[in-house]
């Protein structure tokens, strides 16, 4: 009997800490896959408007709990230009998902974009490109904590 009101807690901390990993695990993942969905939708065609890219990564990121204290999704649509070697940004359009914390800069500046299209650029012509950004911070059962997240996709415009 006294052993098992030695061992009890132990173990029933680490069922805790285990349910709560898994539930983190889960939440990143669907993080994840909210903005891969989000970017591979918007790059299906340039007719997409923003806010239907916003939509469909709100749609998948479905069983997370996405409020303006949690939650904040940005989606870009870059046009680039490519001329004898050197990428240049035509356009460059933002947009933030309604309901949601509009006040989180983007990670991914313009100036690093244009360093990222330049590097391994050989053709002439244009490009666009979808940049979907998911931030979420997970709330945790038991402490009164939050772990942020972070995800990003980007994706080259294919279609017509």
């Amino acid at each position: 009997m006294i052993e098992t009101a030695l061992f009890l807690p132990v173990l029933l901390a680490f069922l805790v800490g285990l349910i709560q990993t898994g539930l983190l695990i889960n939440a990143y993942l669907v993080v994840i896959n909210a903005t891969r969905e989000g970017s591979r939708y918007g790059s299906h065609s340039f007719s997409y408007t923003l806010a239907q890219i916003v939509s469909t990564t709100q749609t998948m990121a479905y069983p997370l709990a996405l409020d303006s204290s949690n939650a904040t999704i940005i989606v870009t649509r870059i046009k680039t230009s490519t001329s004898g070697g050197t990428a240049s940004i035509t356009s460059y359009t933002s947009a933030y998902a309604a309901g949601l914390n509009q006040t989180q800069p983007t990670r991914l500046a313009q100036s690093e974009m244009l360093t990222r299209f330049s590097q391994g650029t050989q053709t002439n012509g244009s490009d666009e490109f979808i940049i979907v950004e998911f931030f979420y911070r997970n709330p945790l059962f038991i402490w009164k904590a939050d772990i942020p997240m972070y995800s990003y996709s980007i994706m080259r415009v294919i279609g017509n």
